[in-house]
């Protein structure tokens, strides 16, 4: 960079003075932008840390949170199976008994609104599971019952 002129009395003419001063100016504006820049570059990666946490945490909460749910409907299902198991083994008996007290299989199907074939499986898994349940209590007639409404429908 040029050196400014200097007057004759060893001082700079008011040209060279501005230029300076300007100069200055403009490297104090610079400096300046980029301080701000600097910040405005921090805090914008600080939102984006911030961001990448928060969306961990979320997706932590969420999959606990179906972890929970599906343990419920675990639960739910386990204990609408036991229900169901136990009224289908109620099924399978009365349908049994009605069967010992009328003989005619399409008389009891017509009054239980089946089939003759869906009533012979109830009465024939109600005589799977009083066998069993006297040898075996542990076992009983529900999972037979689940079987054969699985394969009736």
């Amino acid at each position: 960079m040029p050196r400014p002129r200097q007057h004759a009395r060893g001082g700079m003419n008011q040209q060279a003075i501005d230029r300076a001063n300007r100069l200055r100016e403009r490297t104090r504006d610079r400096r300046q932008r980029s301080r701000e820049r600097e910040k405005l570059i921090a805090a914008a990666a600080k939102e984006y840390v911030d961001a990448v946490q928060a969306i961990a945490a979320a997706e932590a909460s969420r999959d606990r949170e179906i972890a929970q749910l599906r343990a419920q409907i675990e639960g739910v299902q386990a204990r609408a199976a036991e229900e169901i198991g136990r009224h289908r083994a109620n099924q399978a008996a009365a349908g049994a008994l009605i069967r010992q007290h009328e003989p005619d299989d399409n008389a009891i199907a017509e009054l239980l609104e089946t089939t003759p074939r869906a009533l012979r499986q109830l009465v024939a898994i109600a005589d799977r599971g009083r066998k069993r349940e006297s040898q075996e209590p542990s076992i009983s007639a529900a999972d037979d019952l689940t079987d054969a409404e699985e394969h009736h429908h």
